[in-house]
């Protein structure tokens, strides 16, 4: 599409890295184009540095040809306004954040983004898949760039042998909702349960350890980063969780199941038994919806928000209705079920509002 029809012609001398976390070291190790002096960053005078980067102040960092921020999510708040007030007006900006809606957003407050030289980015790969191999065939997703800076830098990788992908900031999040947040909650369960190798393992068994054990190496800034900071996560999550309820309702209900020869009392048992476990669920998946609503309440009364949005309850109900009959389930029951619900998340977001 775009960047290696032509060499451009400013050079790279400096690339900075602010923050020598997993990424950061990763970026100062592969990513500044060769024979650029790599400086790098970091509040923690401690942090190991690459063999080929020098530990440099923030302001030396920040007035680099080239600016990678390589911190997460949580510290742009402060960082990109000093980087936005420090940082020389034609040095290149990179952004190499695992989401790309809220960063975008924070370079436009900041105006970074009207800077001459900007480069939205996600390296789809880390200090896992790069020890020992290098950038070569490895991914990144670009939502933005403009300036010959950017060119350059992109022009640079590209000549690494790395795969640039161009997409926007909504379609990259979109998309690591399925691609970054299900792995990453899924591992981080599994992680938590504790599960681990056995003598009866099989390749299938091994597959979800090989997921477990790359969860265990992810930073929880990166975790926290992708879970709470891509706009498209809870709902992938809720999904998950709504699948998994119902997919254990459907198999308890199987497992309810007899032979007919059972007497009518004891066939009448096993169906209420299968109710109760179908309503049980149900019950799960109402509890998850009821915990969104009241993120949304507080969110709603602290934005200036009313507890009341006509057009999206007109939306609500068009495709519980749409979805009802595809299911063979009466509409107006089920948008009757619906509107109490709703009446009872809009009697809530009230009481927070008087808090």
């Amino acid at each position: 599409m775009y960047w290696f029809v032509a060499k451009h012609m400013i050079e790279i001398e400096t690339f900075g890295v602010i923050g020598s976390g997993e990424f950061g070291k990763v970026a100062a190790r592969h990513l500044a184009p060769p024979g650029a002096d790599v400086l790098v960053f970091d509040n923690n005078e401690n942090a190991l540095l690459p063999d080929n980067a020098t530990r440099a102040s923030f302001g030396s960092v920040a007035n680099a040809d080239v600016v990678v921020l390589a911190v997460p999510y949580d510290s742009y708040s402060s960082v990109v306004p000093a980087l936005a007030e420090t940082s020389a007006v034609d040095a290149l900006v990179v952004d190499v954040c695992s989401v790309k809606i809220k960063p975008t957003a924070m370079f436009e407050i900041s105006h970074l983004s009207d800077r001459e030289n900007v480069l939205m980015t996600h390296p789809l790969f880390g200090p896992q898949t790069t020890n020992g191999g290098g950038v070569a065939g490895k991914n990144i997703v670009v939502t933005h760039e403009q300036g010959e800076r950017a060119g350059q830098l992109l022009e640079s990788w590209g000549e690494k042998g790395i795969n640039l992908v161009p997409m926007s900031a909504a379609e990259h999040d979109m998309e690591m909702a399925k691609i970054h947040v299900l792995p990453f909650f899924i591992g981080r369960a599994l992680l938590d349960m504790g599960i681990t190798n056995s003598e009866l393992s099989t390749n299938y068994f091994s597959k979800l350890l090989a997921l477990v054990d790359v969860e265990r190496h992810h930073s929880p800034e990166l975790f926290k980063t992708i879970q709470l900071h891509n706009p498209y996560a809870a709902r992938t999550r809720t999904e998950l969780i709504a699948a998994l309820s119902v997919l254990n309702a459907q198999i308890e209900a199987d497992a309810r199941v007899q032979d007919d020869v059972l007497e009518v009392s004891e066939q009448m048992d096993e169906f209420r038994g299968m109710l109760d476990i179908v309503d049980d669920s149900r019950i799960i998946i109402d509890g998850i919806r009821f915990g969104i609503t009241r993120r949304v309440g507080m969110y709603k009364a602290k934005n200036g928000l009313e507890s009341l949005d006509s057009k999206r309850e007109a939306e609500i109900e068009e495709r519980v209705r749409g979805r009802a009959i595809q299911e063979g389930v009466s509409p107006d029951l089920e948008w009757a079920i619906q509107r109490i619900m709703m009446d009872e998340v809009v009697r809530e977001h009230e009481e927070i509002r008087q808090l």
